[in-house]
């Protein structure tokens, strides 16, 4: 087996999978939704073998790699207009800020919302990276 390079997250937009190391010899992937969309819906918890099936296909003809699968899990999911989630200062009676919405991307995205967030409210910045996507007006 080669050298699998990776150093951050990888987004393929084509075939809608992510994926990054988390040390020299282990992979965390996800995406392929699409594949099993009618059934990728719902407040549940169900693995999809057809998901899984278009995974490991992606792991070994788009990056080449031999592999051995450690663990497998899904997780419910929460969609947006644009598919990008809320991170924003919202309207309440204390100081309050949303995360959520992944559409299916958290693993992806969350790592880089959470530094948004705590990069929001300690007042580094005044809008995430996700704000110039759509402005959202969220009243509670």
């Amino acid at each position: 087996a080669h050298e699998f390079v990776c150093p951050s997250l990888h987004y393929d937009p084509l075939e809608r999978v992510y994926w990054r190391k988390t040390d020299a010899k282990t992979l965390i992937i996800g995406g392929k939704r699409l594949l099993d969309e009618d059934q990728e819906v719902g407040d549940f918890e169900k693995i999809s073998s057809k998901i899984q099936n278009g995974l490991e296909e992606y792991v070994r003809d788009q990056l080449k790699l031999d592999f051995k699968v450690l663990n497998r899990w899904t997780g419910t999911m929460g969609f947006t207009k644009h598919e990008l989630p809320y991170l924003t200062k919202i309207k309440a009676p204390v100081e309050t800020v949303i995360v959520g919405g992944f559409s299916g991307h958290g693993m992806g995205l969350g790592f880089h919302s959470a530094y948004e967030t705590a990069r929001l409210v300690v007042g580094e910045i005044r809008e995430s990276f996700f704000s110039p996507f759509e402005k959202v007006d969220i009243t509670i």
